[in-house]
């Protein structure tokens, strides 16, 4: 490829890679105001998200209105907590062995009207949260139903009944009756004489739906398969017993009624209090003391009428109540309240009525008699409560908004432009010859309906990926709670799924944007489509046919004639009713088929055998013949075809080793016949210089002639050399040489020449020996004319760096050299005879060198390669590793007497 060619992909490349990081910051700005829209707070008893809109947002925080309800809920928190600290605590700390009556506890903090009932039971506040946490278990007592209203004590007494407005007998609840005695009797004896109108069972029913009445849970009535009634009662198992040692609810109450309404007491108290003991749990994570930049004082009277004080402030609990007002006062946003005043100081926007419905709601005993001083500290020297978080996030989005949305006009503009320029600009490169060339790349040749299908993929991609952004950017309003922030690696997640989405995105839509683009300047659409191709296949198919009428009535119309009778044939198979007929179709079809079957086997057998006999002639068997007499048809016409190739191909053969034996042995011939006159040459110029010659000039000429001979005689050496080798004329004496010391001698040897060319040699040989089995006077050739090859073409004043390495079974030599001159030639042309790196020709040299350097290598059993890269020389020659054990004794043996 053309380095114009080269710099504009590289152009197009970077451009791309812009456009792509744009669109992927485009996206990344995209999730940090969406991702930032949302607030999720996780407060003492609740999670509440704010939508946090940054164009209808004022600039203060302080001022927003995220910050007043959240200054709002944090009252409301710290109001249920004092509540809840009374319950817990006593002076101050937590005590597991508070005592609860259940009954008044639930009077105090349950809801407006609803009747607890009298019958109450004390335990302890550990035991009723334990037997919230490990379960309240029930189990189901069955009874007779005059067992059930019998149970605590006899339902039938007179005292339990009276008469109504109208002298019906009623049932009136259970009147324990310590003595019985005449006046009793005598007050009860119009109740006695109306009951004696009722039967006992009778009477136990008025009881029973008496009990019914007031108890709505926990008692089931089953009517048996006898006629006879059970009463299912669902019966609390008490785990713990109560402060006085009772383990069974029986012994608080002496009816059902009381005894359903206390175990519902009971469950309710332990659930309430096991959810207040939660959020006392929470409420360290937010308002104990240090851990929030809110302060706040609760002052309240306990159930005694003593006052209690609550705060996450230690110093001030012993306060008066002037000392904390100006305490709280001097923080910019507090509320205090006081209960005998009609309005609130402080600058949020609760009402004196909202505190006092708020502290009723929440369970304080006596609303009125409590004070609340709170305030924020809006320096936020705490870190990572609700507030201070809440405000970096409201600041990190709100401020920023117009520069962040500047931000991103400004990248969607780019990536505008770069789409636009790219677009204009691709499929189109300059060309010396017509100015611009229109180009396809291997993407645009794909089968334009596998394109379609690439765009319809993309598309339903895209919309997958939209899908799974909302997910995720939903999952973040949902879990990304405020004091509990997403870990950095989620967060690089989060932002990393919307900057992959949108680099992938514009990528792929670009990819194939510009494919388009490509494709309808260079008006390949349906040129490249399947659609075509099949209608130009089935073209050529028809011309073919066409072409070669000849096959086609030789070939095809039998081939049709064969199917038509293997149609009909199954067709009089299916229509003949005589077993007769039938019989005989198949006989004919079979006889057919197995003619043709045979006919075809031969055919393909014989054009078997003429492809054997291609394959031989092609592997060197130029004298096989192929024998015609035993084909037929075209068969035999393509025998004889191929015949008479092979007899080409054997002239031809023999024509060329001819040409080239008689090139070598002219070569050859020559170089001897030169030897003689240039020894003579030679001989007579070292003759001239030991003359006593005065004339300057004249002794220049004698070195000019030396030198000149000198060249000639080594390119005659080298012809003869190379002649040799082409000719197979060469006599190896194979021994053990290390490799490593002979390119240390040949650096040494060859000192003076690499210093006059002011090249330094940097030589690396590994440890271990580089042994191998060649002949020590070829391998010195190789070396010498690589090194005379550096000298005469490496750049004066750099470094050869050389290197012998052994490499598992292998040993390598490498050398390294920078050219003086710009090779414009391909690596593989530098081994040919008569080729010079130097196309000038400027520099001395025959041009045989690496030829005969790469020559003598193979001879030798190793391998020879040049690289070039740029104007890097380099020549990498391989030899396998000696091994001593694998050589025959007689070569051991001369290689020692060698050594």
């Amino acid at each position: 490829m053309k380095k114009g060619r080269k710099g504009y992909l590289f152009k197009r490349f970077g451009l791309g890679l812009i456009q792509h990081f744009a669109a992927a910051f485009v996206l990344v700005l995209l999730a940090m105001i969406l991702f930032n829209s949302y607030l999720t707070i996780n407060a003492m008893n609740e999670r509440k998200t704010y939508s946090l809109n940054p164009l209808s947002q004022k600039s203060s925080f302080e001022e927003s209105d995220i910050f007043q309800d959240l200054f709002q809920s944090s009252v409301k928190d710290v109001i249920h907590l004092g509540v809840i600290k009374e319950q817990m605590e006593i002076n101050g700390k937590f005590n597991s062995s508070k005592v609860i009556d259940v009954t008044s506890f639930l009077n105090r903090y349950g809801e407006a009207g609803k009747d607890y009932g009298n019958a109450s039971a004390k335990y302890e506040l550990e035991n009723l949260i334990l037997w919230n946490r490990f379960g309240l278990e029930y189990k189901i007592r069955s009874m007779s139903l005059s067992e059930f209203v019998n149970y605590f004590e006899y339902a039938c007494a007179p005292e339990n009944f009276k008469l109504d407005e109208h002298g019906s007998l009623t049932f009136t609840g259970y009147h324990n009756v310590k003595e019985y005695n005449d006046d009793y009797y005598a007050r009860h004896l119009t109740i006695i004489e109306k009951m004696a109108n009722f039967t006992e069972s009778q009477l136990e029913d008025m009881a029973f739906s008496y009990i019914m009445g007031k108890v709505s849970d926990g008692i089931t009535l089953n009517k048996e398969d006898d006629g006879n009634l059970t009463v299912y009662v669902n019966v609390l198992y008490c785990k713990y017993a109560t402060t006085n040692g009772k383990t069974s609810l029986y012994d608080l109450v002496d009816n059902w009624i009381d005894f359903m309404s206390l175990q519902s007491n009971v469950a309710e108290a332990s659930q309430m209090l096991a959810k207040n003991f939660e959020l006392y749990q929470n409420s360290e994570k937010y308002y104990a003391e240090g851990k929030g930049n809110l302060k706040y004082l609760i002052r309240m009277p306990n159930e005694k009428g003593k006052k209690e004080t609550f705060s996450n402030v230690s110093g001030l609990v012993e306060m008066d109540e002037d000392s904390l007002t100006e305490y709280f006062e001097e923080n910019n946003r507090y509320l205090i309240y006081y209960p005998n005043s009609l309005e609130i100081m402080g600058n949020s926007d609760f009402t004196e009525s909202n505190i006092y419905e708020l502290l009723k709601e929440t369970g304080y005993p006596t609303p009125e008699e409590v004070y609340i001083w709170m305030s924020l500290d809006t320096s936020y020297e705490v870190k990572g409560d609700v507030f201070s978080v809440a405000r970096n996030v409201y600041e990190s989005i709100v401020p920023n908004m117009t520069g962040i949305l500047t931000i991103m006009v400004i990248l969607c503009i780019t990536w505008i432009s770069l789409l636009t320029y790219l677009t204009v600009t691709t499929g189109v490169t300059a060309d010396n010859e017509t100015g611009t060339k229109r180009y396809l790349n291997a993407f645009d040749r794909i089968w334009t309906e596998i394109y379609v299908a690439l765009v319809t993929g993309a598309g339903f991609g895209t919309y997958q990926g939209i899908l799974y952004l909302k997910k995720l950017t939903l999952s973040v309003y949902e879990n990304r709670l405020i004091l509990a922030q997403d870990s950095s690696q989620n967060i690089l997640y989060q932002y990393g799924a919307y900057a992959l989405f949108g680099f992938a995105t514009s990528m792929i839509l670009c990819l194939l944007w510009y494919s388009l683009v490509r494709r309808l300047k260079a008006f390949s659409i349906y040129q490249d489509s399947l659609l075509h191709h099949a209608i130009n296949g089935i073209y050529q198919v028809f011309e073919m046919v066409m072409a070669h009428q000849s096959s086609m009535i030789s070939v095809l119309l039998p081939y049709v004639i064969f199917l038509l009778v293997n149609f009909f044939a199954l067709i009089g198979i299916i229509f003949f009713k005589a077993w007769g007929q039938k019989i005989l179709v198949m006989a004919v079809l079979l006889i057919v088929d197995v003619v043709v079957g045979a006919r075809l086997f031969k055919k393909n057998a014989e054009f078997n055998d003429i492809i054997e006999g291609i394959n031989r002639i092609r592997g060197g068997e130029s004298d096989y013949k192929l024998d015609s007499q035993k084909l037929h048809g075209m068969n035999k016409f393509l025998a004889d075809a191929v015949n008479n190739i092979g007899d080409g191909i054997d002239n031809a053969v023999k024509t060329s080793v001819k040409d080239e034996r008689l090139k070598t042995d002219l070569i050859t011939n020559v170089s001897h016949d030169l030897k003689t006159p240039l020894t003579s040459i030679i001989n007579y110029v070292d003759l001239l210089k030991r003359a006593d010659v005065k004339d300057p000039q004249a002794r220049s000429y004698v070195s000019i002639l030396e030198g000149k001979a000198q060249r000639l005689k080594d390119l005659t050496d080298d012809l003869v050399e190379a002649s040799k080798i082409s000719s197979g004329n060469i006599t190896l004496n194979m021994e053990v040489i290390n490799l490593g010391e002979l390119l240390m001698q040949t650096i040494g040897e060859l000192s003076e020449k690499l210093e006059a060319a002011n090249l330094k040699v940097v030589a690396e040989v590994d440890e271990k020996p580089a042994l191998i089995y060649a002949d020590s006077r070829r391998m010195w050739r190789v070396m010498e004319n690589l090194f005379n090859n550096i000298c005469k073409y490496a750049m004066e004043g750099t470094r050869v760096y050389s290197e012998v390495q052994v490499e598992g079974e292998e040993v390598r030599l490498s050398i390294k050299n920078v050219s003086k001159a710009q090779m414009n030639i391909h690596a593989d042309e530098l081994t040919e005879r008569f080729i010079r790196g130097d196309s000038s020709r400027s520099t001395e040299g025959s041009g045989l060198g690496l030829y005969i350097a790469k020559s003598l290598t193979n001879v030798l059993g190793g391998s020879f390669e040049i690289q070039l890269e740029a104007d890097l020389f380099k020549v990498n020659i391989k030899f396998p590793l000696h091994q001593e054990e694998k050589l025959p004794k007689e070569q051991e043996s001369g290689s020692e007497e060698s050594l």
